[in-house]
């Protein structure tokens, strides 16, 4: 697995990458180019697809440093209440993302 910050550049660059072709897109517009034209120049679906792919990529990723994270936490002492309030999320959240850390050891969180 690749890590969160190779992740998180890869999706930047991408992101980059398409607002960068939707200014062009949007210039070709205003130069009189009909719209099936523009993206087809562009190849909008392939770009699409590679940014749908980035983002996939990082949710991943984002999980699994999540789980990693709550389950450090918690074998710190912390209680779900306090690993919720780390991420901004329920303490029921917090417990979710220590069930699914956990995948098939099964452990409670509790």
């Amino acid at each position: 697995m690749r890590s969160y910050i190779e992740v998180i550049t890869a999706l930047m660059a991408g992101l980059e990458a398409y607002r960068a072709k939707q200014v062009q897109a949007l210039d070709d517009l205003r130069a009189g180019m009909s719209l099936m034209e523009s993206v087809q120049k562009r190849d909008s679906a392939t770009l699409s697809r590679d940014l749908a792919g980035l983002v996939e990529d990082f949710e991943e990723v984002r999980r699994s440093i999540r789980g990693i994270v709550s389950r450090a936490l918690r074998d710190e002492g912390a209680t779900l209440q306090e690993i919720g309030h780390v991420f901004g999320v329920s303490a029921q959240l917090a417990s979710r993302f220590l069930k699914e850390s956990n995948g098939a050891i099964g452990e409670d969180p509790a």
